[in-house]
């Protein structure tokens, strides 16, 4: 469902433990474009409807630019209006942002009034040169923006050449705060019994194993033995169980056959994050979907460590088996990449088992050969944390059939307007100066632009402006990309679950939703956009049918 409102007006009346999961792009508070909406950050009392209507142990998921002020109001609003933020945030990392900061020795000029000299007009979407496109016989592409590279024109502005205002580094990440609604709720055992229908009669709360392989392992043993006055063997199992079943009593019990010790049932808590997810199956992530897929190869002539049997001399008198990776791919972290970012040019080679690759001849510590198989993967870095990879293995095959732009780092043109065919295209045409989301044409003549009047600003008599960017039929300034947001969906919630966007744009997070199925409201003020996200969604679901 997408709501045309405020989510202040919307939230307040939503019942309350009613969403499974939160995942929203909210505003900012740095006024992005000039845009009113975007002039403060959301305030405690949305967090607070949100962190109601929230189920419990339930998470939200919160972009954020990475400016630190605004990742500490959103993070500070969040924690003051009770949400637990003690979790790493995700980042995902990019390679098409574009920096911000004002060219001090520009800027110096354009001040003083003197004009710099041109020396070159650069792509800087190809970093090419007008001539050398003009030799390979190409002409500019439509999308790219041009910048005229100048010259210090003062001595002051030669002072200054290289510098910029304050720290404005090119944007290469975003931030996804993670935060979740506490779980105050209690189980006891009675509950957990009528919540597994009976069918279990206790709950295992500890396990000790005996060992005698160390002097430390043979003193633990010895006091054991003295505590409950009898004799263990290496490799007896001593487990502590309280009776689900109030027929029944709390054991100490050896080896699941012999009880050692014994009292009356009593009902008494036993609340967990096991109790919880066992009651509704939140308060968890579903990480192992979240894997990043990964070509794993065997390679028998790499050995992996035999074990005891193996070890000659006694030199290693451990047992250790060769690492199993897991099949379905690595283990999520806190880092996801688009556009192989983080190729630096090499090729990495990563394997499981002690293997020559990891230093160690002929496959063990000292040289010496043993048995086992050794599993690697190569690539670059960039496939540890791969976004790509993850959507390509994960979402529908339909998907990826017709979807062929979720390869793409940051959402596309084609991606943004899928569902907008009808609507009228905004972003600039021959003759369309100021239009919404391109106020900054460029000159296809000189390649000087109208508003940056300092370097680079057209000197031609008859200007042939153009827009910087393509025209768009959805304008909005900050669509998200769709395998983002259906990674986020995938982690914290399970088909069937209600996904809540309260600034959802034109509904991306709607779309994925959509394509994962999950149920979702997106609550958004501007009607222009809401129009947008319906004709999308809509999309997604003819394109799924």
């Amino acid at each position: 469902m997408i709501v045309c409102a405020r989510c202040e007006d919307i939230l307040p009346g939503m019942k309350d433990d009613s969403v499974d999961l939160i995942v929203t792009d909210p505003p900012y508070g740095i006024s992005f474009m000039g845009k009113d909406w975007d002039r403060a950050v959301p305030s405690v009392a949305i967090w607070r409807e949100c962190l109601r209507v929230l189920k419990p142990g339930c998470f939200a998921f919160v972009m954020c630019i990475p400016r630190q002020d605004c990742q500490a109001k959103m993070v500070l609003n969040l924690l003051e209006a009770g949400f637990d933020v003690s979790y790493s945030p995700l980042y995902h990392v990019f390679a098409s942002g574009f920096n911000k900061s004002m060219n001090m020795s520009k800027a110096v000029d354009k001040r003083l009034g003197a004009e710099r000299e041109v020396i070159a007009h650069r792509d800087a979407g190809r970093g090419l040169t007008r001539a050398d496109k003009r030799n390979a016989n190409e002409g500019f592409e439509a999308g790219h923006m041009v910048y005229a590279e100048t010259l210090p024109a003062t001595p002051e502005a030669l002072v200054l050449d290289g510098s910029y205002s304050g720290l404005q580094l090119k944007p290469a990440l975003e931030i996804i705060i993670v935060a979740q609604k506490p779980d105050t709720r209690k189980y006891r055992r009675s509950d957990v019994y009528a919540m597994l229908g009976g069918k279990y009669a206790y709950w295992y709360t500890s396990e000790v194993e005996v060992k005698d392989e160390t002097e430390s392992d043979r003193k633990k043993k010895a006091k054991l033995e003295e505590k409950w006055g009898r004799e263990f063997e290496a490799g007896d199992i001593i487990e502590r169980r309280l009776a689900l079943d109030p027929t029944l009593n709390d054991e100490m019990i050896l080896n699941r056959a012999e009880v050692l010790w014994s009292r009356a049932y009593k009902d008494s808590d036993i609340t967990s994050t096991i109790t919880a997810a066992l009651d509704d199956g939140h308060g968890i992530t579903w990480l192992d979907d979240g894997r990043i897929p990964c070509d794993w190869h065997t390679d028998p002539t790499r050995r992996g460590w035999q074990g005891k049997e193996g070890s000659p001399g006694g030199i290693l008198p451990f047992e250790r088996r060769p690492k199993n990776p897991n099949s379905h791919g690595r283990f999520p972290a806190n880092l996801l990449v688009s556009d192989d970012v983080l190729n630096d040019g090499r090729e990495y080679e990563t394997h499981y088992g002690n293997t020559e690759a990891s230093g160690y001849a002929n496959g063990s510590m000292f040289g010496l050969g043993a048995k086992g198989v050794s599993m690697a993967s190569k690539g670059s870095f960039s496939r540890y944390f791969s976004l790509d990879q993850w959507a390509i293995a994960n979402l529908p095959e339909s998907v990826q059939r017709t979807f062929p732009f979720l390869i793409v780092p940051k959402a596309a043109k084609k991606e943004k307007n899928l569902g907008c065919e009808g609507l009228p295209e905004q972003g600039g045409t021959a003759g369309e100066i100021t239009v919404r989301g391109n106020t900054n044409p460029v000159c296809q003549t000189c390649g000087g632009s109208m508003i940056d009047r300092g370097a680079g600003a057209c000197q031609c008599k008859e200007p042939n402006w153009k827009a910087r960017n393509k025209p768009h039929r959805n304008a909005h300034p900050t669509v998200k990309p769709l395998k983002l947001m259906s990674y986020l969906i995938t982690l914290g919630s399970r088909p069937g679950d209600l996904v809540l966007d309260l600034f959802a744009g034109t509904c991306t997070t709607g779309m994925a939703a959509k394509t994962l199925g999950r149920d979702y409201l997106m609550v958004e003020q501007e009607e222009e956009w809401c129009q947008i996200g319906k004709r999308r969604i809509d999309a997604v679901e003819a394109k799924l049918c």
